[in-house]
């Protein structure tokens, strides 16, 4: 058993004859990958778990890890879990200094990625590119506006277009 690609998407919209093709071909090429019968116990334990594997694989929460955590961060935050549930209290010196050291650690590393990441800047385009990869992009984006045919994107655009089609409609004077 293959794992899947990891940019394939879970639902396919297939709306002309050459996206029907590709789906046949993507389908072709997903049956080519998948393991022949199991004939043994051993093979068939075999084939079971891997998929167990995939499966657990392919649900997994795909999260974005912080960028300046560091293999350095992820020891240090395993050696204070691991302090922390010898002590599981919290009140022992021990517990204490791991866990300050835990923080120096992440501290250092912050430090370091936005030192790397300011000195990497060449111009001040890069500077409003690294600002704009870096701002969140929030819980909910509104969707763009369209008024009469034309679509608005940016705030303002759309503030005005509500403005015009609401409060300067044209009266009869």
């Amino acid at each position: 058993v293959t794992l899947a690609p990891t940019g394939t998407p879970g639902k396919v919209r297939v709306t002309s004859e050459e996206e029907l093709q590709r789906f046949k071909e993507l389908v072709e090429a997903g049956v080519r990958s998948l393991p022949a019968a199991a004939t043994t116990a051993s093979e068939l334990d075999a084939l079971a778990s891997e998929l167990l594997v995939n499966l657990l694989h392919s649900s997994a929460k795909g999260t974005r890890s912080a960028p300046w955590w560091t293999d350095e961060c992820a020891e240090s935050a395993a050696e204070y879990r691991a302090v922390r549930r010898i002590f599981p209290m919290g009140f022992n010196e021990e517990v204490q200094a791991a866990r300050k050291a835990f923080q120096n650690v992440v501290r250092r590393a912050k430090r370091q990625y936005w030192r790397n990441l300011i000195d990497g800047f060449s111009d001040s385009a890069a500077v409003y590119k690294a600002l704009r990869w870096l701002k969140s992009p929030g819980a909910f984006q509104p969707p763009p506006l369209q008024i009469d045919g034309v679509v608005y994107e940016t705030q303002m655009d759309k503030a005005n277009a509500l403005r015009r089609s609401t409060l300067e409609r044209r009266t009869a004077a």
